[in-house]
């Protein structure tokens, strides 16, 4: 019997040291994990700065102005409020308002007659000759 009992303590020391040693590699695994693989390599891309194009507050030209109504004379334009041409012209820092007219073409002959009076021979006409003058 003797031998029997030394027999059953050497199979549950046999157990705990198998036990021991399993939780030791556990233990060891959770401590110390395997680096992650590593990836293919790519293109290394050389990061520039885009540049930036700085908005300009442009007004637009006459000649661009494209709408329903616009006028192809010189200080004539669409008054809409009152569906009628208006003619205005700007000379050393004063606006000099003509009056509104049924037509675009008279609106353009009193722009005309206002550009003489005030620019003289200097002036940019609609009309080479305007009807009634002596010129």
């Amino acid at each position: 019997m003797i031998r029997g009992k030394s027999s059953l303590m050497k199979n549950a020391s046999l157990k705990k040291l198998s036990r021991r040693l399993a939780r030791l590699s556990s233990a060891s695994a959770k401590q110390a994990p395997s680096p992650p693989p590593s990836k293919p390599d790519k293109k290394i891309r050389k990061k520039t700065k885009k540049k930036r194009r700085r908005k300009r507050n442009r007004v637009p030209s006459f000649s661009h102005k494209k709408t329903k109504k616009s006028s192809t004379y010189i200080g004539v334009s669409w008054y809409k409020s009152a569906n009628a041409w208006k003619a205005q012209i700007h000379s050393q820092g004063t606006d000099f308002y003509l009056g509104r007219f049924e037509t675009e073409v008279e609106a353009a002959l009193a722009y005309d007659a206002k550009c003489l009076e005030i620019r003289g021979k200097k002036a940019k006409l609609n009309f080479s000759t305007i009807p009634g003058s002596s010129a």
